[in-house]
């Protein structure tokens, strides 16, 4: 009914901008019981840390993606008490349960070294906020990203998913809207995990030993036939 408002009757429905248009226009196709048995190929997690208090609390997310390539909420959970070490300890926690957790990212407020901490941060223009909600939104609208309704707090990550919207500065600038938005941003830094898994890249390329030859048979076949020509 709100896609039909929406889309076809041009009626005003739900919050201007969403970031997550299709959690408002049609949840029920995403906001379900998890099916029992399903297999899963991998595991990833995010972390979103905050100062603390009902303004910028500390969240934390699971996903999983089955053989089938669909990916699924299963956990999410956030913490108003600015204690950073709660984001440590939950994470901890849950690599200690039925979650085979693979890897975790969080985003670059947190100034330390990724490979220090065991996670991978979200920086760069790959894994920016924005790039971000382009990978979630695809595997969204494509069919593949499902919420877990059993668990209250996945719930309560699909309703931030409603609420959240992109709103524009006084210098005309539109913006992702900072508010109330840490489970999902904690979501967004999974998604990043799952879709392209941070590999140990080098850090310079080592010199070649030998040169490169470029040159193919039939390209010496060739020369050699002009220097016979040529009486070379």
């Amino acid at each position: 009914p709100l896609y039909w408002k929406k889309f076809y009757q041009g009626e005003p429905v739900g919050i201007t901008n969403p970031i997550y248009e299709w959690a408002s226009s049609a949840p029920q196709d995403y906001l379900k019981p998890m099916p029992v048995g399903l297999r899963w190929l991998r595991t990833t997690g995010g972390m979103d840390f905050g100062l603390g208090g009902i303004n910028h609390p500390s969240a934390i997310c699971l996903i999983s993606q089955t053989v089938d390539g669909d990916i699924w909420v299963r956990f999410a959970q956030e913490d108003g008490s600015g204690r950073t070490d709660w984001v440590w300890d939950m994470r901890d926690a849950l690599n200690k349960t039925h979650y085979p957790v693979q890897s975790w990212g969080h985003d670059s407020s947190l100034r330390y070294p990724p490979d220090m901490l065991g996670t991978n941060v979200m920086s760069g223009t790959m894994t920016a906020r924005f790039a971000r909600v382009g990978v979630m939104n695809s595997y969204a609208l494509s069919g593949n990203l499902f919420f877990d309704s059993s668990n209250p707090g996945v719930v309560a990550c699909f309703e931030q998913l409603q609420r959240i919207h992109f709103e524009e500065s006084r210098s005309g600038k539109v913006d992702y809207a900072r508010t109330d938005d840490d489970m999902v941003a904690a979501l967004e830094c999974a998604i990043a995990e799952i879709h392209a898994p941070h590999a140990q890249l080098p850090q310079s390329i080592a010199k070649r030993s030998k040169p490169v030859t470029r040159t193919t048979n039939r390209y010496v076949e060739r020369r050699a036939v002009i220097g016979k020509r040529r009486g070379l």
